[in-house]
């Protein structure tokens, strides 16, 4: 019986970051400033409320250490977005992956996301929501949105992606279009 080592698996995960925490602060200052004297009630309340959420939202996924992705000996996984916690994780076997593109919105270098791009060369992974949410984050974000997964709240390791690719899916590209120019980790051997 064979026992892949450790090192075969790649992990990414929801970690708190410097952004993250600022962000979470940020949010619980405003919760304060609902507690000032003399502000109105309805002012107070929708205050509380919007601020409120978004610290919880913020706080979930680090404190659950939600997965972003996994990659290891048996396929690829991709955990749901912050946005939707119980939403869809999508497995892949690695024959049905033709490549990793890490990217980030135009102008935007803060706001990167990892996606994939399946063998035969579509972006549309299943559980990417209604075909609503689908056309507006394609609209919104370009063709890789609905494959994708944001890493803000991660440090995306790709040389220690690509050594895993290279031991469990050496037929997976893995591209950084994060940099000028783009970076080629791996080039897939995909037909």
């Amino acid at each position: 019986m064979i026992v892949d080592a450790p090192t075969d698996i790649y992990e990414l995960r929801y970690r708190w970051n410097p952004r993250i925490v600022g962000a979470f602060v940020g949010c619980a200052a405003f919760v304060a400033l609902g507690f000032i004297p003399g502000m109105p009630l309805w002012i107070a309340i929708l205050d509380w409320a919007f601020f409120g959420l978004g610290m919880v939202l913020i706080a979930s996924a680090p404190l659950r250490s939600t997965p972003i992705l996994r990659a290891d000996a048996t396929g690829l996984l991709l955990g749901p977005v912050l946005a939707d916690p119980r939403g869809t994780v999508v497995r892949m076997p690695w024959s049905e992956v033709g490549g990793l593109i890490h990217w980030a919105m135009e102008n935007k270098k803060q706001h990167q996301c990892i996606a994939v791009l399946k063998a035969d060369g579509s972006t549309e992974l299943a559980g990417a929501g209604p075909e609503w949410i689908r056309h507006l984050s394609r609209a919104l974000a370009g063709p890789l949105a609905t494959a994708s997964r944001p890493t803000a709240m991660a440090t995306v390791d790709l040389p220690s992606l690509a050594r895993v690719l290279e031991r469990v899916a050496p037929n997976v590209a893995l591209i950084d279009l994060t940099t000028t120019p783009p970076t080629t980790w791996r080039h897939g051997t995909t037909p």
